[in-house]
């Protein structure tokens, strides 16, 4: 790592720097002790992730016959590191480029031999760890997970639960943990058991206590990630969002990219919601869009994205510049359309063509406020996404959020004229997409059967010979192999 001579904070070194540690680091490999590489191949990865430089295969595959000859005589804090740094490099992206055909399809199997030969030990063994360390298991389980791990989240948190309604009785003291260590890694253990769908009621309830009497101390960025954990369970106390509020009233402190990541994460709140929180959540979105239209300049991808999705989640009638947000959210995705990574390319489809189904329907109210020129713009941006994610980013997408994709592609299925599903080779989607299902059936646990449902409606009855035949007897054999551990299994706790 660098250190910026005009700030004094770390940063990720050179791409060119960190090729003659690549070298150094094969080399000292054999003579070092397991600590110690473990320790360079995580901030190796780490600094990899973020400089743009791609290690070589050649080091990889060497380090992944290292981890296994040595996992199984390391520590608890041993193996934390090499998860972490495992799945670092394994990223998505990556495995995407490589479509099981190469070094990453390995390491992505050695992934998930390593979370299953160290998940009963971590399981039994937690309680000795710091809320840190229990943030990087649960969040590198998350990025990778299948329904077998949910036994990790449940291990959990019972411990998880008394250790914060302890601290919180204390008034912020336990021993070695602090207040200050919760605001820093609570929000993130609270999003790992969001993101994999194991929402326990009562450790949920006393985050919400933490977060109530903590918000105007935690920082920006933890408060949304403490946001997006709520948001991702369709639960979250009025409270909360109307005191985020009130923080993102001018003048605003927050960064652009943590505003677009609140009007993100709104749309999870406001869809399935009702009384209190859409109205506290309504609130909170117009707060947030509202600051982000004082910065047209800090524009980017992402928040193009995020406004976009988000602004299909609002009532039509609700009390906003619709017009000049959703304008600004296409000229930025128009600018920008080539550096779209895969997830906000997905994202900016999905609520384009969100939005202009609502314009549509409300075309025959007299009572609505219409947005012409938004309606061109918003056509503009259903092209360009719909084309480019059929040429260059269907694998990705289909794999980054296979369920988002299967909604999308059963709104265009219903929206879009004959023509354009013919122009951006909708059928030719519509078949990967079942593919992709199948390929993934049993790793998406009950996720399965919601995206199967769209992906045959998308295709069921008016164009039913894009459903193939092989598509329906997968899914009724996976249907039929779930049945009886569904059965036996009687709690259910997670759910995808």
């Amino acid at each position: 790592m660098d250190v910026d001579p005009d700030t004094g904070l770390f940063t990720y070194t050179r791409p060119q720097l960190l090729h003659a540690f690549v070298h150094r680091a094969r080399e000292a490999m054999p003579r070092e002790s397991f600590a110690t590489n473990a320790a360079i191949f995580y901030w190796l990865s780490r600094a990899s992730k973020y400089s743009g430089y791609d290690v070589d295969e050649d080091l990889l595959l060497q380090w992944t016959s290292y981890v296994r000859r040595q996992s199984a005589v390391s520590n608890e804090s041993q193996l934390i590191h090499i998860l972490q740094s495992l799945i670092q490099a394994n990223n998505k992206n990556k495995l995407l480029r490589a479509l099981e055909l190469d070094t990453w399809s390995e390491m992505e199997k050695v992934v998930h031999e390593l979370c299953r030969e160290a998940l009963p030990r971590l399981a039994a063994r937690h309680q000795h760890l710091s809320l840190s360390k229990i943030a990087v298991v649960l969040s590198s389980y998350a990025s990778v997970f299948r329904p077998e791990y949910g036994r990790l989240f449940e291990a959990m948190s019972p411990h998880l639960t008394s250790l914060l309604r302890h601290v919180l009785a204390q008034d912020g003291d336990h021993g070695d943990l602090n207040m200050l260590q919760l605001q820093v890694s609570l929000p993130f253990v609270l999003e790992a058991f969001a993101r994999v769908g194991y929402v326990p009621p009562d450790l949920f309830d006393a985050f919400m206590d933490f977060v109530e009497k903590e918000l105007h101390r935690i920082t920006y960025e933890n408060l949304v990630v403490s946001l997006t954990a709520l948001a991702k369970t369709g639960n979250c106390r009025p409270s909360i969002l109307r005191q985020t509020a009130k923080q993102v009233e001018p003048p605003c402190a927050w960064s652009t990219y943590t505003l677009a990541r609140i009007a993100g994460c709104m749309r999870r709140l406001l869809l399935p919601g009702t009384g209190d929180v859409v109205e506290a959540g309504s609130a909170l979105f117009r707060a947030a869009a509202l600051e982000m239209l004082q910065r047209p300049d800090d524009w980017s991808n992402f928040e193009a994205a995020e406004m976009l999705v988000g602004l299909a989640a609002l009532p039509s009638g609700m009390e906003l510049p619709w017009e000049e947000l959703i304008q600004l959210s296409c000229q930025a995705v128009k600018k920008e359309i080539h550096d779209f990574a895969c997830i906000h390319l997905t994202n900016a489809f999905f609520g384009a063509v969100a939005l202009e189904l609502m314009a549509c329907e409300d075309a025959g109210d007299s009572t609505s406020q219409r947005w012409p020129l938004a309606e061109v713009a918003l056509a503009d941006a259903v092209e360009l996404t719909s084309f480019h994610l059929a040429m260059q980013h269907l694998e990705q997408a289909l794999r980054v959020d296979t369920e988002l994709v299967a909604q999308a592609l059963l709104a265009l299925a219903v929206r879009a004229p004959e023509a354009t599903l013919e122009r951006i080779g909708f059928s030719a989607l519509v078949r990967v997409q079942q593919r992709e299902l199948v390929r993934k059936a049993h790793d998406m646990g009950s996720g399965f059967a919601r995206c199967a449902a769209y992906t045959t409606a998308a295709a069921w009855p008016w164009r039913e010979e894009w459903l193939q035949p092989w598509f329906l007897e997968e899914v009724q054999r996976f249907r039929e192999s779930q049945e009886e551990p569904n059965a036996a299994k009687a709690k259910g706790s997670v759910v995808r």
